[in-house]
């Protein structure tokens, strides 16, 4: 079934009753809860749902978001599942099995995750500025990416082993509640894991619930800056393929509607099975009909 994330609207509501209304109003009876949401907000969307026949497929963690923090100003990885910080990262598996736990009890099938960074300075709007600028064939452009690369080479080594071990003790949590685990490629490149480093993880976990989670505006994006060759991440890996976020990309800016964009779909077509979650991630300037055109696109692509 095709889904709406709740990252649509959820920045502009205040309760979860106006969040899981406005969605149902596009005619779209799936949902993914994002990490906007606090306990209240979750509860209310799970009974509303339990009352009127939608389903919640997939959990974005930390959802909800932790006690104590603003739920607007809360990123995924507030607390980073990679990092070295063994206080920080044990911070993180705890909400993170709470998101699993509330993830059961909403009947969804899926936790998707960010997992961490190599702690160094982005550049990858950087980069993307440098892009939309026309000046990705410069000295300045070429110079920039060598050295992010390398600099990131030499920082995000020691993270994997922490990741690892921080998967381990949630896929336990995930089998006990019959749940898969979806690691996100992710849009900024010092972020965890990236391309080969997946490979290190799944191997590492192999015969547990854990796979790829892809988002294709994150993926594009990438592609499109020389991070990526075109088509790589699901060559090596579509066969871990648990779910999708779909959105376009214009100009380097995701999140967009499906119709507005230079994202292929097709590309993807072949990856995605009857049994995977498709999600669609449209940010909230996305209309309201426009939602509903995405929603007609994407199942004339991808089935229903």
């Amino acid at each position: 079934m095709l889904a709406l994330s709740t990252v649509w609207n959820a920045g502009r509501r205040e309760t979860g009753l106006e969040v899981i209304k406005e969605i149902q109003d596009t005619g779209i009876s799936c949902v993914e809860l994002n990490f906007f949401l606090d306990s209240k907000m979750v509860e209310e969307i799970l009974d509303y749902c339990r009352t009127h026949g939608l389903s919640i497929v997939s959990l974005h963690n930390f959802c909800p978001v932790p006690d104590g923090l603003e739920r607007l100003k809360t990123l995924p990885d507030h607390f980073s599942l990679a990092s070295l910080d063994e206080t920080e990262r044990l911070l993180a598996v705890a909400h993170t099995r709470n998101t699993l736990l509330v993830a059961h009890r909403c009947g969804a099938s899926c936790v998707v995750l960010h997992c961490g960074r190599a702690e160094i300075r982005d550049k990858t709007r950087h980069l993307i500025r440098l892009a939309q600028e026309s000046k990705k064939e410069t000295p300045q452009y070429r110079e920039d990416f060598a050295a992010f690369v390398k600099e990131r080479k030499t920082k995000s080594r020691d993270h994997i082993p922490q990741l690892i071990k921080s998967l381990k003790a949630l896929s336990d949590t995930a089998e006990e509640c019959g749940l898969k685990l979806g690691i996100e490629n992710r849009f900024y490149y010092r972020e965890i894991p990236f391309l080969d480093e997946f490979r290190e993880i799944f191997c590492a976990l192999k015969g547990r619930p854990v796979g790829l989670w892809l988002d294709v505006g994150h993926n594009f994006i990438l592609e499109q800056l020389g991070f990526l060759p075109h088509g790589k991440l699901l060559k090596d890996y579509g066969d871990r393929l648990i779910g999708i976020h779909l959105h376009n990309v214009n100009n380097l800016v995701d999140h967009q509607a499906a119709m507005t964009g230079q994202v292929n779909f097709n590309d993807f077509k072949p990856y995605v099975r009857p049994e995977t979650i498709k999600v669609m991630e449209l940010h909230g300037h996305v209309t309201q009909d426009e939602v509903r055109q995405s929603a007609v696109y994407f199942r004339e692509t991808f089935g229903d």
